[in-house]
């Protein structure tokens, strides 16, 4: 999510009783490791 403020990653967060989010500043190393995850989680 781009903002006035910066770059940020979101990643929800989904358990018996609710649906979080935590927001993060998104830096080069932060995008990738997220995405890495995105894609072990799909394969």
């Amino acid at each position: 999510m781009d903002t006035d403020a910066g770059r940020y990653v979101v990643q929800s967060h989904v358990d018996e009783n609710a649906t979080t989010a935590t927001y993060f500043p998104a830096d080069n190393n932060r995008i990738i490791h997220q995405l890495n995850e995105l894609l072990k989680s799909v394969s």
